[in-house]
């Protein structure tokens, strides 16, 4: 780097001591501060202080934490279909007839009064076989083959015909759950390996076939 003299402006070598024009004395080439270590060298090419990158690095945990607390909010309001599915094997158990209505599609009941009615007999039966517990493993939740989708729309069209408020157009997803089920009552153990179909109706998904064994 060439040496500017600071009296008469003359360029130098780099290797001059003393100016070749008028004498004085030549200061050495300013340098350019080096990086402590890696850091630095980003924070150099992003023009941070470290003060001002652990001001940002707390806003960016902040943000992260918000977005976890929001997925983990998403997820209890609007569960997914393995979640579902759980809900709804704890309530069997628990004999939770509500939660168990709750966790089906409103549009299979015609109104209200049916779904109360559904409701109690659940009970009723929950109480004839005295469920001790149930014991499951979810294998598999996958999409439904082009095949068995067809097949439910075409189900839906028959709901749509018999309830005035179901819009086949609101479901928007359908998954099978492959769940392997072991019922303890006091007649004894029931083992079953069924397949759960759930829809997505109107952003929220649902049981609408639990294979014949609920």
């Amino acid at each position: 780097m060439a040496r500017q003299c600071t009296n008469c402006g003359v360029q130098n070598d780099d290797s001059t001591v003393f100016c070749t024009n008028c004498g004085t004395p030549l200061q050495e080439p300013a340098q350019a501060p080096q990086p402590q270590n890696k850091l630095d060298e980003i924070l150099a090419k992003l023009k941070l202080t470290r003060p001002q990158a652990k001001k940002y690095g707390i806003i960016a945990i902040a943000a992260i934490a918000v977005i976890i607390v929001a997925v983990i909010l998403i997820n209890v309001i609007f569960p997914g279909p393995k979640a579902v599915v759980k809900r709804f094997l704890n309530a069997v158990e628990k004999g939770n007839a509500k939660t168990v209505v709750n966790c089906m599609p409103s549009f299979i009941w015609e109104d209200e009064d049916e779904k109360e009615e559904m409701i109690e007999e659940l009970e009723e039966t929950y109480e004839d076989y005295e469920i001790e517990s149930v014991e499951y493993e979810i294998k598999e939740v996958k999409k439904l083959s082009n095949k068995d989708q067809k097949y439910y729309e075409e189900i839906f069209e028959y709901y749509e015909d018999i309830n005035d408020e179901f819009d086949a157009d609101k479901v928007t997803g359908f998954r099978k759950a492959e769940v392997k089920i072991v019922v303890e009552t006091d007649d004894g153990k029931i083992r079953e390996t069924v397949d759960f179909i759930l829809i997505k109706y109107k952003g929220q998904w649902k049981i609408f076939n639990t294979g014949g064994l609920f």
